[in-house]
């Protein structure tokens, strides 16, 4: 059977297929080097303990800790003293160092992304700190933004168990009026059970996996699959090969491990030669082709006619950027009101 092609439209230039966004620890990191706008550090699983000053706890508990990986140390706790106090000690100060964190007012990685994509988009992160969603609150007066999917839940969000409704932090149920709560954190075990623990939890990645059945570009940044996410390599691998697109489809990572490395850990997801690798955020085609990506891949390989870049200026000015993204919402807003199609040529702005 041939493979079913995006849904796009040669005679509007459009791409209505999505592009599926995952950032993993390492996007954040990269977009905060020297920390949020207060210098805390955003940890990645090998300098978790000493990021978050989680030495005192874990002395105190006797845990064993030096020289070892956050995941490792937290699912030999959970299986020998989950019913002790110190599992709960180590959460509560986890989710404060979080909760704390705050992004600086210049531009970040995290803005750009957000603006990158449209609504047709998904962001999927597996991060709990505030960042993606204290971007999204910054931009969203623009319109037309990309929906997010927490996968391991976040520091920033909230929600009503009984009437099944989420939001930002602070937030009253639209639905019921009274507070919310946070939403759980999903801690790094190897059987996380996604679709058999939290709803919130299990609605995040169902949210993913259908996006991932129809989703003509994936781009993965910062995110290498720890071995205690095997079942999310799973479920992602299992809706990336529904996805009747996926041997016309593009896989991007965002990385700063060897390419060899990448393809060895990805392989199972990677069709022919259909990757590409940056080291960085500036190199990749959310930048180079912002809002448009799904529709320059369309060009490049099925007409062989690539569109010219037009690329993210360099401004670290919040309303430089959205003013440069907003030409791009007006188009997409005109094509759903009339039908008018796309340029193909950076917009005079």
């Amino acid at each position: 059977m041939p493979p079913t092609l995006p849904r796009y439209s040669v005679r509007h230039n459009i791409n209505e297929s999505p592009h599926v966004v995952v950032l993993g620890a390492g996007a954040t990191r990269a977009t905060f080097p020297a920390g949020d706008a207060h210098g805390r550090i955003s940890p990645l699983m090998k300098d978790f303990v000493d990021v978050l000053g989680l030495a005192p706890v874990l002395d105190a508990a006797g845990i064993q800790y030096q020289d070892r990986n956050f995941e490792d140390i937290y699912e030999e706790t959970a299986a020998t003293r989950g019913g002790s106090t110190v599992l709960q000690r180590v959460k509560d100060h986890v989710y404060e160092y979080f909760d704390q964190m705050e992004m600086p007012r210049e531009v970040t990685i995290y803005d750009r992304i957000i603006l990158s994509l449209r609504r047709k988009d998904l962001i999927a992160t597996f991060n709990w700190d505030p960042f993606l969603v204290q971007a999204y609150i910054r931009n969203r007066h623009l319109g037309e933004l990309p929906p997010l999917a927490f996968l391991h839940g976040s520091v920033a969000v909230v929600g009503c168990s009984q009437c099944r409704v989420t939001d930002f932090k602070p937030s009253s149920c639209s639905k019921c009026g009274r507070g919310m709560v946070e939403v759980p954190l999903l801690y790094p075990i190897s059987q996380k059970g996604y679709h058999q623990g939290a709803p919130f939890i299990s609605n995040e990645w169902k949210r993913l996996e259908r996006t991932l059945d129809e989703a003509y570009f994936l781009t993965i940044f910062g995110y290498s699959a720890p071995k205690s996410d095997i079942e999310a390599r799973t479920l992602m691998r299992r809706a990336w090969e529904r996805n009747r697109t996926r041997v016309l489809a593009q896989i991007e990572f965002i990385n700063t491990v060897p390419r060899e490395q990448l393809e060895g850990d990805w392989k199972e997801f990677i069709v022919g030669e259909h990757c590409g690798f940056c080291e960085n955020f500036q190199q990749s085609w959310l930048t180079m082709y912002p809002r448009r990506s799904c529709e320059a891949l369309a060009w490049a390989t099925l007409q062989c006619d690539p569109w010219e870049e037009d690329p993210f200026p360099d401004s670290t000015d919040l309303h430089d950027l959205q003013r440069w993204v907003m030409p791009l919402i007006t188009q997409e807003r005109e094509y759903a009101a009339t039908g008018r199609p796309f340029t193909r040529l950076p917009l005079q702005r």
